[in-house]
């Protein structure tokens, strides 16, 4: 203690609690040593000092105090006059708290002292004298916010020592008033409920009468402290107020506020008008050090220079008083306590403190009802017996405010729900309650839907829209899938949204948006703020609509199931919700809870099937099991909840008995399986498909258990079909729906039923829908899998009504509801072929199903979607004949006439039309018909090519989103040449393809050179594979095709270049496969390859060339006899389109080429030369001579013979032409004149 005279307050505080700790062993000594300095001091930091540490020691050893508490009180009574300053009075007052705690801990415990007990009243007395002078000298009298907090302290607890006394209890009762009256003077109100909390802690432990005065005080202090309506007082400023522009929804205040014009303001412009979302914001462009001691600093009034004197004023007297309800926000804590406040005036008085709280529910205030709801709440999850008796009727006084529209009503009932449901309450009463959480969330989604229709197309989206608000361009955020046109933003908009919900900022225009300034933009006043009030509306709207739907979810999943009662409560009450689609989104939780009810009914009644009888109004309103079971297996089937399927699943093996009797044998075992396959499969990578497969698999099984029930699965077709008509149902879920209802329908026995359900279907759905026209598919196919013949007269009745029906309405064109009935028929009959049995499908392939789809499409109006339709069904009963066909002996009679209506369909549209879904799947079938039987002639077969090389190759260059179906067509065309050939599998079947080609080959059009250069590419990587098997056939095009494609090597275009090197490459590779050119080549092997001889030189000689072109653009290498080498130099400068780049490459890659000519190619070679001299453009013809030269210099001598048969019809006059070879021979005899021969020639 000496050494904490005189030291910093850090020291002291040290040495105060060395004190304190040494008490814990020498507490005597201790006290004994700071007695007497208590006695003996003036005052300073060692009076300071001491009295800290008493009171510390009084916190720590409540008890152990007593016997020196009436020589501290009289040492303190002394002090009292003395008080020097503001600390020293805070300090006493500590003192007097701590010590006064200590004296109330004594009498609720004074048998654990081992001391002679001290008598109440001698206490009260001691303390009395002091709690008198502090409430004479002490209260009103001083202003400074830590004085105030440490009188009240002190004077609470003295209060509660002299409440001991009932003589002085008026007096105490008497200055609650004065404690409840700080709420409006302190700025930290936490203080006030602690003292609040402990003097009614310490009322409870007495069990004293307290004037019903007093009590409702106290309750209407707490219920206006939890509301947080505290009156704020107006300035002595002007006139100026803050407005609202009205009031939110259900008397919410908006938070869109702006600040009228004052009276004064001689200069009413737009300027005046400053809008702000509350003090916050306006306080991060204008401080709180600006508005220091009310007046505007000089930063401020510049940066609101634009303003008049007059609103600045009115500025200052309206954002100060909202600047002090913003920092008196109540922390979760202080909230806690303030309910605890209440739950212990309801424990001690339970009638007043309900009266009160109930009154306020029928107040005009909407904040008043919800602070009652909210500590309604609170008391009703005390549990204690007083006010459990009090819950019925606490229940039916709220029962009327489930009908309010305001959110934060919403928002306190539901809390008040999920406190009612922590704790044992009769289930009479509380089911309407637990039925309000779901009607809450239908409401809240009812309300989004609302929502999002009506602000659809008219509030702007970011990126995506402009306003034309105050003449700018603004952006306007909005909450995803709320208002976003499309899906491209809806990201943008999900971020927007929540950083405008979140910060509570406003949305500001997109110019600013994009520039990186931080200084706030220029609002005018008639864009308020560049948004509609409508947006800012609709995203609050949204925001609280969601809130509201996560608060009820939440309650669901803290359901206490071992509170007593709440098994009857709930079950088999929330069965009810599980069927209806409006609560898709509480699934989850209601099924795992009704899954727990289950379970814990099965451990408390020792048996499945017993439960008690429920009245006639609850059983209407319970689902039937073929509801439950076709409910569960749709949230089941969605593949994008993982948690649902689960969840779903789960349930079902719990209701296995209610569902069915017979299914305990069968679900027990194949649900466990279910539920290790979604454990297996990890997240993202669930195939629906085959998901879906799964769940049908597992209800046929089921349905096949029910076999001996018939009536119950009849009943379980209705119910699909009843689900299946909710307008609710998403379209993955119909179309689950639609596939569940065929499976049934397929095991079902009373085929006239059957029979009725699919002629339902088909003549009364809306096939406008693409899910209904599938679903319209589903069903049938599916039936058809155990009912063929009657899906096939089923088929056939709506076939011949569909007929009828539009003869009789050929007047109404166009009817839309009808012409997709007609491709909705054509897509049902190839899905019945796919799910028909294989024993029975090819004998009525042709005139059940064939024929109706062609007379279909013979009777419709050809509209594209019939055209797709046809060509869909026909690949479908294609495919199902090729499963069926195994022994491949079956003819189909009727493809002549397929083949004619599919070149029809391709000659149908003029050529310079872009290609459609519609050219490529006409490509696909014809090369799926291909290898079906009867063969077709060769002759057919090519004008099947040429009619598709036509269409697919000649049209116009596609549009940027038609650039990948033009893509697929190529693709599908040179996939059917192919097959083709395969199928013909002949030299000259290659040669007419080749004939055909070199039309489009050698075309004027880059486009179509470059179409046609694919298609060549896999019809000679086809005749490569062929030549694998056969060594016989020989390249007969040849010459022509070397003609066509070397010039083509310096085309304009990259990709042309591309593919003409990776055709040469591959037709290099077919004529080098060929024994008969080895003895031709075998001089040039001899030249190239020096003395090293093999047995096959003209292989040595072309992996030793250095011909770059072999494996240009060729993206699948093939490497059959002769290995090419691979040159990536050649092969980027080939991909170069720059003037002169492959000036000295045409040459002699002409010269290498034309060395492997086989002989009598050269007629052909000099007529597709000569075409190219006649169509080609300046570049095209110099590479065409390039590569004239190369073949004179290559293979001269050779074609002396064919020499004027050959030139002659170029024009050229063979004398000179003569020259020419002779020099060019002159060369190959003597190499060193030979550059200056062919300079002069």
């Amino acid at each position: 203690m000496k050494a904490a005279q005189g030291a910093m307050n850090n020291v002291t505080a040290a040495a105060g609690d060395v004190l304190v700790a040494l008490a814990r062993s020498h507490f005597g000594f201790v006290m004994s040593e700071l007695q007497g300095h208590l006695k003996t001091m003036r005052g300073g930091a060692c009076q300071e000092f001491v009295l800290t540490t008493l009171s510390k020691l009084a916190s720590s050893y409540a008890l152990r105090c007593i016997p020196f508490v009436e020589m501290t009180l009289l040492a303190l009574h002394a002090m009292l006059r003395q008080v020097e300053s503001s600390r020293i009075l805070r300090t006493i007052c500590s003192v007097l708290e701590q010590w006064s705690r200590a004296i109330n801990a004594y009498f609720n415990a004074w048998e654990q002292c081992p001391f002679p007990r001290i008598g109440e009243k001698q206490l009260c007395e001691q303390v009395y004298s002091l709690f008198c002078h502090a409430v004479v000298n002490w209260l009103g009298r001083h202003k400074k916010e830590e004085d105030k907090q440490a009188i009240f302290g002190a004077v609470t607890a003295m209060m509660a020592v002299v409440l001991h006394d009932a003589q002085h209890q008026d007096r105490v009762w008497k200055q609650v008033v004065w404690l409840l009256q700080q709420y409006q003077e302190v700025q930290d109100t936490s203080r006030v409920t602690e003292s609040l909390h402990y003097f009614l802690k310490t009322l409870e432990e007495l069990h004293a009468v307290a004037p019903k005065d007093k009590l409702r005080a106290i309750a209407a202090a707490v219920h206006r402290e939890v509301k947080g309506a505290r009156a704020c007082a107006a300035g002595p400023g002007p006139a100026g107020r803050i407005a609202t522009e009205g009031q939110g929804r259900a008397g919410r205040p908006s938070t869109r506020t702006f600040l009228e014009v004052p009276r004064g303001c001689e200069h009413p412009d737009p300027g005046c008008f400053v809008q702000a979302r509350g003090a916050a914001q306006f306080l991060q462009h204008f401080p709180l050090s600006h508005l220091a001691g009310g007046l505007w600093s000089a930063g401020t009034q510049k940066a609101a220079s634009d303003r008049c004197s007059a609103c600045d004023l009115s500025l200052k007297w309206t954002f100060l008083p909202q600047l002090g309800d913003e920092t008196r926000q109540h922390s979760a804590g202080h909230k806690e306590e303030l309910r605890q406040c209440i739950v212990l005036q309801a424990r001690i008085y339970p009638e007043e403190t309900v009266t009160f709280l109930l009154s306020q529910l029928s107040s005009e205030n909407q904040g008043s009802r919800g602070t009652a709801l909210t500590l309604l709440g609170a008391v009703a999850r005390s549990d204690e017996p007083a006010v459990r008796e009090k819950l019925p009727l606490i229940v039916e006084a709220v029962q009327p405010l489930f009908t309010e529209s305001g959110t934060q009503l919403r928002r306190a009932l539901l809390g008040f729900i999920k406190d009612l449901l922590s704790v044992s309450i009769p289930s009479c009463l509380a089911w309407d309650v637990v039925a309000h959480i779901f009607v809450e969330f239908r409401r809240a989604s009812d309300r989004l839907v609302r929502t999002e229709r009506d602000t659809r197309g008219s509030v702007p989206c970011p990126g995506c829209a402009e306003s034309s608000l105050s003449g700018t361009r603004s952006i306007a955020w909005a909450p995803q899938n709320l208002v976003c046109p499309t899906a491209l933003c809806s990201a943008r908009c999900s971020q927007a949204a929540q950083h405008f919900l979140g910060a509570g900022t406003w949305p500001l225009s997109g110019a600013w948006l994009s520039s990186s300034s931080t200084e706030p933009p220029e609002v005018g006043a008639e864009s308020n703020g560049g948004f509609p009030n409508a947006v800012l509306q609709a995203v609050e709207d949204v925001q609280e609509e969601r809130d509201l739907q996560a608060q009820c979810i939440g309650i669901l999943e803290s359901l206490d199931l071992s509170v007593e009662g709440m098994t009857e409560l709930l079950w088999p009450r929330l069965l009810q919700y599980v069927v209806p689609a409006q609560y898709c989104g509480m699934l989850v939780p209601l099924l795992r809870c009704l899954q727990a009810l289950i379970e814990r009914q099965k451990q408390t009644e020792g048996q499945e099937d017993t439960e008690k009888p429920a009245d006639v109004q609850e059983q209407a309103k319970k689902p039937t099991p073929q509801a439950l079971l076709v409910r569960l297996l749709v949230v089941a089937a969605c593949d994008q909840c993982r948690e649902c399927a689960v969840a779903a699943l789960q349930l079902l093996q719990a209701l296995q008995s209610r569902i069915h009797s017979s299914l305990r044998g069968l679900w027990p075992i194949r649900i466990p399986r279910m539920l290790q396959y979604l454990e297996e499969k990890t997240e993202g990578f669930l195939d629906s498909e085959e998901w879906q497969c799964y769940l049908l698999k597992f209800l046929t099984e089921s349905v096949e258990e029910m076999l001996v029930d018939q009536p119950w699965v009849v009943c379980l077709s209705r119910e699909l079909s009843q689900q299946l008509s909710n307008p609710s149902s998403s379209a993955e879920d119909k179309n689950f729906l639609y596939q569940a209802l065929g499976t049934v329908l397929a095991s079902c026995r009373q085929l006239t039923h059957v029979q009725g359900q699919l002629l339902k279907y088909l003549k009364e759905t809306d096939a406008t829908s693409p899910c209904d026209r599938q679903g319209i598919a589903s069903v049938v196919s599916y039936a058809a899998e155990r009912h063929f013949y009657l899906a096939l007269d089923a088929m056939r009745e709506f076939t011949q009504w569909l007929i009828a029906f539009d003869r009789r309405r050929k007047a109404q064109k166009g009817h839309q509801r009808a012409q997709a009935a007609w491709a909705a028929a054509m897509l049902t009959y190839g899905k019945v072929a796919l799910h028909a049995p294989k024993s029975e499908l090819l004998a009525c392939v042709e005139e059940d199903i064939l024929a109706n789809i062609l007379e279909l499409f013979h009777a419709c109006r050809k509209e594209l979607q019939h055209k797709l339709a046809l060509l869909n069904s026909i690949k479908e009963v294609t495919c199902a004949i090729q499963a069926a066909d195994t022994k491949h002996s079956f003819r189909l009679c009727k493809k002549p006439e397929l083949l004619e209506i599919l070149l029809d369909l391709m000659e149908e549209d003029a050529c310079d039309t872009p290609v459609s879904q519609v050219h490529l799947k006409m490509l696909q079938l014809l090369e799926q018909l291909s290898t079906l039987k009867p063969c077709m002639d060769w002759e057919n077969r090519c004008s099947q090519v040429a009619v598709c090389c036509w269409r697919v190759l000649s049209c116009p260059p596609e549009e940027t989103e038609l650039q990948s179906l033009q893509a697929s067509c190529e693709e599908a065309l040179g996939q059917l040449v192919s097959a083709l050939l395969k199928a013909e599998g002949t030299s000259s079947a290659f040669a007419d393809v080749v004939s055909i080609l070199l039309r489009h080959l050698t075309s004027t059009k880059a486009w179509e050179r470059e179409r046609a250069l694919q298609v060549c590419a896999q019809l000679l990587g086809t005749y490569e594979e062929l030549f694998k098997c056969s060594r016989e056939r020989t390249c007969s095009q040849f010459g022509s095709l070397v003609g066509v494609l070397g010039p083509l090597l310096s085309d304009s275009q990259a990709t042309s270049r591309q593919r003409a090197g990776a055709c040469l490459s591959c037709l290099l590779r077919i004529q080098a496969s060929q024994e008969t050119l080895s003895r031709r080549m075998r001089g040039v092997d001899g030249a190239l390859c020096g003395p090293a001889q093999s047995p096959f030189p003209l292989r040595n000689r072309l992996e030793a060339s250095s011909c770059p072109l072999l494996t240009c653009g060729m993206t699948k290498t093939r490497r059959a006899v002769l290995q090419v080498p691979d040159c990536k130099e050649l092969c980027e400068r080939l991909k170069s389109t720059e003037d002169g780049s492959l000036c000295e490459d045409p040459a002699k890659i002409a010269k290498g080429v034309c060395q492997y000519f086989p002989q009598g190619q050269a007629r052909s070679f000099m007529d597709a030369i000569m075409k190219t001299f006649e169509c080609a453009n300046e570049e095209r013809a110099q590479a065409a001579g390039d590569w004239m030269i190369g073949f004179l210099e290559a293979c001269g001598k050779e074609i002396r013979p064919e020499v004027r048969e050959t030139l002659v019809p170029l024009g050229l006059d063979f004398s000179l032409l003569a020259v020419v070879l002779h020099l060019v021979w002159a060369e190959e005899m003597q190499p060193e004149r030979g550059a200056e021969g062919t300079a002069a020639a």
